[in-house]
């Protein structure tokens, strides 16, 4: 019954996973590209630095954070994929080996937990960067998005 269970979790943390990086391709895939001139850090985020009303001097400092930070993330991201790859290939096995499952799922668990710390880091460093309004704006637009992506999850039919 244990392994019932542990296998269950597993199976379902595998689907979540897959699931976050399915709904992140396809908005990835469906959003325009921005006006690449207006932000020499990233054609992506184009559309924030405008919004906030950085100066040359604040995009400067974001700029070193910002290439850093993507390629961390990258790295991650990267190392993500291949252990649940290997999680999936692990499960697939005719003689499933469940401790193999947990040690690739604990890895996968601590690469999330290294993610998230940048992910918080990176905004922190941001935030400095920032004058109090542009922080007002900045937090305000994330909420507004975490309560957009908890919308649509809650809502997808497929």
């Amino acid at each position: 019954m244990k392994s019932k269970f542990l296998l269950f979790i597993l199976v379902g943390s595998l689907a979540l996973n897959v699931g976050f990086l399915a709904v992140y391709g396809k908005k990835y895939i469906s959003t325009p590209p921005p006006d690449a001139a207006a932000c020499p850090l990233n054609a992506n985020l184009d559309h924030l630095y405008t919004f906030l009303g950085m100066s040359g001097e604040q995009l400067q400092r974001v700029e070193a954070m910002a290439h850093s930070f993507h390629m961390q993330i990258g790295d991650i991201s990267g190392q993500i994929i291949g252990k649940r790859n290997a999680l999936l290939r692990e499960i697939e096995k005719d003689a499933t080996d469940r401790a193999a499952i947990a040690a690739i799922h604990h890895d996968i668990a601590a690469l999330q937990s290294q993610m998230q710390e940048l992910v918080v880091t990176h905004i922190l460093e941001m935030k400095s960067v920032m004058t109090p309004e542009q922080r007002k704006k900045f937090f305000a637009s994330m909420e507004r998005n975490f309560a957009m992506q908890e919308w649509e999850g809650m809502n997808k039919c497929d």
